[in-house]
């Protein structure tokens, strides 16, 4: 995604843009606010502003379980995907690996609450509620991560599609950089925390942005 459709989403989701549709419990955001241009930019892109749906537990592990099936995506794109976004070229690549996991090891289960949390036990997921599926997209667009099933199955969906379309594909610096960083694992001292980690690694300045930080956060720690 280029830096003006990135900037015109900015201006979408930016907090003062939305409206919460009480009924639904959703935030939805305005386009008429939008400069020319930005509504120009969204609609070259086809991006749909608010993506809205009601999200149950029993739906969501049905269509996680469905895209197990789904021949678009093979093992080795979706490290590609992640390693494009490690290195940079292709940022929303990062949370690519975290999906991919949720949605493989996904199988048909009934809710049952955790013991001391307020969600399902196996899956992790909350409780039925309506989503914004445009504003998670955005997010993993600037290189976040979504941990959360919901998150999962809104990444791979659109995933598969822009890998069909020849993106994600890692560049040569992107294989130099993430190389490095697994030389950085190796060279790692066994007594070495993932706090003191995290601040090798960011002295080393070796990720920057984003897509370092949740890198971080959402892979190092469950070494």
């Amino acid at each position: 995604m280029d830096k003006k459709m990135l900037a015109a989403l900015k201006k979408l989701y930016h907090h003062t843009n939305s409206e919460y549709d009480v009924e639904r419990g959703v935030s939805l955001y305005r386009t008429e606010t939008l400069e020319p241009a930005a509504r120009k930019q969204l609609e070259q892109y086809g991006w749909e502003a608010n993506d809205t749906h009601e999200i149950t537990h029993h739906d969501i592990n049905r269509m996680l379980i469905a895209l197990q099936s789904d021949g678009r995506a093979s093992w080795s794109r979706i490290a590609g995907a992640f390693i494009a976004g490690v290195g940079g070229s292709f940022p929303r690549g990062v949370s690519s690996l975290m999906s991919y996991q949720r949605m493989i090891h996904m199988q048909e289960h009934d809710y049952e609450q955790a013991e001391r949390f307020v969600c399902c036990k196996y899956c992790g997921f909350h409780h039925d509620q309506w989503e914004n599926l445009s504003r998670i997209r955005y997010a993993i667009h600037l290189g976040n991560t979504y941990g959360s099933t919901t998150g999962a199955y809104t990444d791979l969906t659109e995933l598969y599609e822009l890998l069909e379309r020849g993106y994600g594909v890692p560049k040569s610096e992107d294989i130099q950089l993430f190389t490095q960083l697994l030389n950085m694992f190796e060279a790692a001292a066994d007594e070495e925390t993932p706090g003191q980690f995290e601040k090798r690694l960011t002295s080393s300045k070796l990720l920057k942005g984003t897509a370092g930080t949740n890198l971080v956060r959402a892979y190092v720690f469950r070494l």
